[in-house]
């Protein structure tokens, strides 16, 4: 049973055959028979009637078949009958929750623990309810709670790796990670990778991806989720590997293919990754992604070639804020500022988060003898790419110009000694989607 439902069936049966009835209903339950798990409660609760777990496993069974409002007047009555039974407890906080009532069954899995401080179940359900409010510390405590069998399952290590992660202990995240990986199979660091990727780590994302597509590589989910993970940490090599075995496993999504033909651009395989998307193109002509991206890779071999792709992809999809800052970044090496500037400058209100596109307009204003407005964009690319050397010495270079050189000199000495970036990628081919 998963453990995420370990303790929703217990409860203290009779060992008479009056009892018959009401484990015949739980194993009806068990196997998702809810009509049947009715019909034996129903029964059940017509010879005795203060029967609080008939009424309890009665509310389950309803909930299941969404008759919420008839669900919670048996949960009502049991726990009217039994209001200390953990177990009458910790199903009424299951309804609550299937009800978008976190709050309510919050407090009712706080009663049931208020008796039974060790309820596998409702500390489970607790902690699953503290890591979506980002509450690590909060988590532990009720994941601390679990027994040696509860805390090995799959999905309970996870949350103890998000947990430790969100207390701000990555070191013991990463540990228990390690081990958890020596024992996952594929399924399990599928979602593992889930669960990193909620958290916005999208390292950690990928390198569990990584092991899960090695793991099963005849998984068309997961070679996909890792291809696009990886595509979208810049590491096109491992993207277009990626590509390449979901195409044979999934050779009728068009999607993947221009993708493949993107990634292929990003590895100097130019004229095939061109070819791909040209070929997607002829059989999407709406689709403003594949015309950017093609506008991408012609203009990676002339930078005036794929002018008119990044027409047609704004044209079909005016707020594009990516092909409108890589068409300004293009214009901006033509040696025209004045017409790249409305591009950026909508590029940025679009999607103020993208660095690339405040870095170019910078880049724009400073040309065009606004500094100040330059420093404005300098700045905010420099505050959203922190690890970027060009976004960080160009920044420099401005405060220098405007005679703010104690600030500029700060900068250079932080940056002076990071490693040399061996390939740093051309700024106007590189772009956010």
């Amino acid at each position: 049973m998963n453990s995420r439902l370990f303790g929703i069936f217990a409860f203290c049966a009779l060992a008479t055959g009056a009892a018959s009835l009401l484990n015949e209903a739980v194993a009806a339950l068990k196997r998702g028979d809810n009509i049947s798990a009715e019909k034996k409660l129903r029964a059940e609760i017509a010879a005795r009637p203060a029967e609080a777990e008939a009424w309890s496993f009665l509310g389950v069974s309803l909930d299941n078949q969404k008759k919420f409002s008839e669900a919670e007047a048996a949960h009502r009555k049991a726990l009217a009958l039994a209001p200390r039974s953990n177990s009458v407890l910790d199903k009424l906080a299951t309804h609550q929750l299937t009800m978008g009532d976190p709050a309510a069954a919050r407090k009712t899995f706080a009663q049931a623990l208020a008796i039974i401080p060790n309820d596998g179940y409702a500390n489970l359900q607790l902690a699953t309810l503290a890591l979506k409010e980002k509450k690590g510390a909060e988590a532990l405590t009720y994941l601390n709670r679990l027994s040696p069998e509860q805390r090995s399952a799959p999905d309970v290590v996870i949350d103890r790796v998000m947990a430790l992660e969100l207390s701000g202990d990555h070191a013991a995240a990463i540990q228990a990670e390690a081990r958890f990986q020596k024992t996952a199979n594929a399924d399990t660091l599928y979602s593992l990778a889930y669960a990193w990727d909620a958290l916005g780590r999208p390292m950690e994302t990928l390198r569990i991806l990584a092991r899960a597509a090695e793991l099963a590589p005849t998984r068309p989910d997961i070679q996909k989720s890792f291809a696009a993970s990886a595509a979208n940490l810049g590491q096109y090599g491992p993207a277009l590997a990626a590509w390449d075995r979901y195409v044979k496993l999934a050779p009728t999504d068009d999607a993947a293919r221009r993708e493949r033909g993107f990634a292929a651009i990003h590895v100097n395989q130019r004229e095939a990754g061109i070819a791909e998307l040209r070929w997607y193109t002829g059989r999407h002509p709406d689709d403003a992604a594949g015309w950017y991206e093609l506008a991408i890779g012609e203009s990676s071999l002339d930078p005036t070639a794929g002018m008119p792709d990044f027409d047609r992809a704004i044209q079909l999809k005016p707020d594009f804020a990516a092909a409108l800052s890589s068409r300004g970044a293009l214009r901006y090496r033509d040696g025209k500022p004045e017409r790249a500037l409305p591009d950026l400058e909508r590029a940025v209100k679009i999607d103020p988060a993208n660095a690339m596109a405040q870095y170019r307009l910078g880049q724009v204003y400073q040309a065009l003898d606004r500094l100040q407005d330059a420093l404005v964009h300098y700045r905010r690319a420099a505050e959203l790419a922190p690890n970027d050397y060009q976004a960080q010495f160009h920044l420099a270079n401005a405060l220098a110009e405007a005679g703010q050189t104690a600030e500029s000199d700060r900068l250079l000495e932080r940056i002076r000694n990071w490693p040399a970036r061996t390939s740093a990628p051309n700024p106007d081919l590189v772009d956010t989607k």
